[in-house]
């Protein structure tokens, strides 16, 4: 494992931002995602800027100190299930978390995507689809339109399950 110290450190330019927002708690995360794969590298990229990731462990702390605690049993549930947006890296399940309102409760458009979906990508496709400019949402990628054009998100779900 690498130290902060440590020169061996990936200098990858998210490992900054990554930390920063404690989103990562170990330095060498990722150069594992490096390790992954292009695609792991790409979610990083954009979720950042779309509210960030959260681990499903942290989201249970989230909501465990907030009043919205009867809601845990429904978010592994729907974990379990593949209904949320959720992809596994180092034996964590790791959520956007662009896809929860303010009272941790999951966005209708994106539930509603998902379930068209789940049957024809994995967990990462489904990952890079919400984050990956769409033309039928006038170039923005799902996860931004969703509060903006939610309908259409939709739509484009159903178009993207139809290509195959």
């Amino acid at each position: 494992m690498f130290t902060q110290s440590d020169s061996r450190m990936p200098t990858h330019r998210h490992h900054q931002k990554i930390r920063h927002y404690g989103y990562r708690t170990q330095p060498a995360e990722p150069a594992r995602l490096v390790a992954l794969g292009h695609d792991y590298v790409c979610i990083w990229d954009c979720y950042e800027q779309g509210g960030g990731l959260c681990k499903l462990s942290t989201l249970i702390q989230e909501i465990s100190g907030s009043t919205r605690w009867h809601q845990i049993p429904d978010l592994l549930e729907d974990v379990n299930d593949g209904k949320l947006v959720a992809f596994p890296v180092c034996h964590q399940v790791w959520l956007p978390r662009f896809q929860f309102d303010a009272g941790y409760g999951v966005l209708n458009p994106v539930r509603r995507s998902v379930a068209l979906l789940r049957c024809h990508l994995d967990s990462v496709e489904m990952a890079l689809w919400f984050c990956t400019p769409n033309e039928l949402l006038e170039g923005e990628p799902p996860m931004d339109a969703v509060h903006s054009i939610p309908e259409s998100v939709v739509l484009a779900a159903r178009a993207r399950r139809l290509e195959g």
